[in-house]
């Protein structure tokens, strides 16, 4: 209840976008701690000392994980010319897994997204939001539309087998030594005491062609956990 009120009074109140940003960096520090805020912050020290890329999240709801990579990447002085891609199709689950994940869940406006960033101090310049399905938009012409050529820090928070089965494949050929995979959901199922290795980003990531070339980068128990590409 606290927390809807403060993202309508957030949203709606016209201040200028220094004195939101200020706001939003106050109210997650002193009100809304993140728990993955380490993980963060670990990632984009790891890929500023070298790691040339993008930033790419599946899944960005109403983009709370999305403004921490960004400020972040500011934060550890990553290549200015570094883009940061949002893939949502801003209609929730499409479909439900185990008793956890419901169709429909986690749906938002692209709008809202859009306004919370920009008031968080979010450069949407360097923004690239990629509406839909990622079965219609995970394509070999979208990175060709838009140059795709390296990811620095991929951010899977999709929740789903099939979904992320699809955000892996599609990264497949634009990550290197270094790349940075973090898995938003990896403890979901858990909750509910499910077979958790064979649902969700859990699953996906251990059917993967390419997993042996990863290991364990950071772990939140019950959180997330991420992954760093070898030599």
């Amino acid at each position: 209840m606290i927390k809807s009120l403060l993202l309508n009074i957030y949203r709606n109140v016209p201040l200028p976008v220094p004195i939101t940003s200020f706001v939003y960096s106050a109210i997650r520090q002193w009100v809304y701690h993140d728990r993955r805020t380490p993980l963060f912050d670990a990632a984009f020290l790891a890929v500023a000392a070298g790691t040339q890329g993008d930033y790419m999240e599946f899944g960005v709801f109403r983009g709370t994980s999305f403004i921490m990579a960004y400020k972040m990447a500011a934060k550890h002085r990553l290549d200015k010319n570094a883009r940061f891609f949002a893939f949502d199709s801003f209609q929730g689950l499409p479909w439900s897994e185990g008793t956890v994940m419901t169709k429909g869940n986690y749906a938002s406006p692209r709008s809202l997204f859009e306004t919370l960033i920009r008031k968080a101090g979010v450069d949407t310049s360097r923004v690239v939001t990629i509406e839909g399905l990622y079965n219609e938009t995970l394509t070999g012409k979208l990175k060709q539309d838009y140059q795709i050529r390296r990811a620095a820090v991929i951010h899977v928070d999709c929740d789903l087998y099939l979904s992320t089965k699809e955000v892996l494949r599609f990264v497949e050929d634009i990550i290197g030594p270094g790349t940075i995979l973090i898995f938003d959901d990896w403890y979901s199922f858990r909750k509910k005491a499910e077979d958790i290795e064979n649902l969700g980003e859990r699953r996906a990531f251990r059917e993967w062609g390419m997993r042996d070339r990863f290991f364990e980068f950071h772990d939140i128990v019950n959180v997330n956990k991420a992954f760093i590409m070898r030599e």
